[in-house]
């Protein structure tokens, strides 16, 4: 979490953007995975299994996960986002000096099929499917880690939810963001994207989106010359933004 000035600064700018109201045109919104489930799980199995060095290993762990995604995705050499975090974790173990116990290794992997919905989820859902619009997860997952995690979060009904395994290229490539306007049979401009993490957001408002931040974790913003529309922390300003 950020501190101090900066902390204060950047939510500011975060709640500055919120004022802005999304277009009435809007008539479907597609969210991350973790704009949906909270990854807190798997940061909870590392701590059980690795105790002191969790943080480390977490962050090791998610930082080579996704530069594993845009490395493959620029040398066009594909693996599935299951087993590009199988690899992940094999690099964080070994750049730390660790050796997990088989078993160990599988309940941290298992940890990511088993996500729950953040608390602010299912009620924010409920009350956008009330405003009659389309909603769906456009996420690296596979379809396998999707489908898990979402029978978890029984009762969180979605229109869409789709891996982008199904075109074999991870966000942010633009083919990864097309599927959205393919399935929901609307054009982009009719979709607002909500991002979990900030390349996501840049990613999303590159390819076309309307993109709302969902920046839970306070992060600072890309400097990727992007316009994302609004940014902010709680599910109830993607609400208002919507409204």
């Amino acid at each position: 979490m950020l501190q101090g000035s900066a902390a204060g600064g950047f939510m500011a700018i975060a709640a500055s953007k919120t004022l802005a109201i999304a277009e009435p045109r809007t008539r479907a919104v597609l969210f991350d995975a973790f704009a949906i489930f909270d990854p807190g799980p798997v940061s909870l199995a590392a701590k059980n299994a690795i105790g002191d060095r969790s943080e480390e290993f977490m962050r090791i762990w998610r930082t080579k996960q996704f530069e594993y995604t845009w490395l493959r995705n620029s040398g066009g050499v594909y693996k599935n986002f299951w087993d590009v975090t199988k690899d992940a974790l094999g690099f964080a173990e070994r750049h730390l000096g660790l050796r997990l116990q088989p078993d160990t290794r599988q309940s941290l992997l298992d940890s990511y099929f088993k996500l729950q919905p953040w608390p602010d989820v299912p009620a924010g859902i409920e009350i956008l499917r009330s405003k009659g619009l389309k909603l769906g997860i456009l996420s690296n997952f596979t379809d396998a880690m999707l489908d898990s995690n979402l029978a978890n979060a029984a009762g969180l009904k979605l229109d869409v939810c789709l891996s982008t395994d199904r075109v074999r290229r991870f966000k942010p490539d633009p083919q990864a963001y097309a599927m959205g306007p393919a399935a929901l049979n609307l054009s982009q401009d009719e979709i607002v994207y909500v991002a979990f993490a900030g390349w996501d957001a840049a990613g999303a408002a590159w390819s076309g989106y309307r993109t709302f931040w969902l920046n839970r974790l306070r992060a600072v913003e890309e400097h990727l010359d992007t316009s994302i529309a609004a940014a902010a922390a709680q599910f109830d300003d993607l609400i208002k933004f919507l409204s």
